[in-house]
């Protein structure tokens, strides 16, 4: 399974809580919108973070379909984020920034928290791995960036155009690791 994870900079200590609010539920709503018309879900929302999943069974193409690689529909899913940068930003009263980071491994799909506050979530390094890409968009200092790792970027190259920026050292992995926007 893939996750992306994408987040708004910084809105929410800007704006008026009211103002806030209605700002991150339009967002949120054409990040939904994006993702699911992409075969993903999302998965979490917290603050300006939206974490979006892709490969889950039930909601891929059928297996007959060119696309069927899931890692594709995540990066295609940021790319239509991108396009629709006018659509956001107009939602806000200074320039909205969405940084994504996409990483592909296995995740565990499952109930986590309390017996009467039961949440479906994400589990694994993958997901991580994907938080720590977003937050890599930061350094490169480009308001509307994507970042994939290597595994991805194997995936998705023939269809995407993509170039090594760095290899770097994510808490989330033990050796290095090669990023591409």
């Amino acid at each position: 399974d893939d996750a992306a994870d994408s987040r708004t900079t910084g809105l929410s200590a800007r704006l008026p809580p009211e103002e806030s609010v209605t700002l991150l539920r339009r967002y949120y709503s054409g990040v939904d919108e994006v993702v699911r018309d992409s075969h993903g879900m999302v998965d979490n929302l917290s603050g300006g973070q939206c974490r979006c999943l892709f490969g889950i069974r039930g909601l891929q193409p059928p297996p007959s379909s060119a696309t069927f690689i899931h890692e594709y529909h995540a990066c295609y899913a940021a790319l239509q984020l991108k396009l629709r940068r006018e659509v956001f930003s107009a939602l806000a009263p200074k320039e909205l920034y969405v940084h994504c980071g996409i990483h592909t491994s296995e995740l565990v799909l499952g109930g986590v928290g309390l017996h009467n506050a039961l949440d479906l979530t994400a589990l694994g390094d993958g997901v991580a791995v994907a938080q720590e890409l977003q937050l890599v968009c930061e350094m490169y200092a480009d308001p509307w960036s994507v970042f994939v790792s290597e595994a991805v970027f194997r995936r998705v190259r023939q269809w995407f155009d993509c170039r090594e920026v760095d290899k770097l050292r994510l808490r989330a992995c033990v050796r290095p690791m090669r990023v591409y926007p």
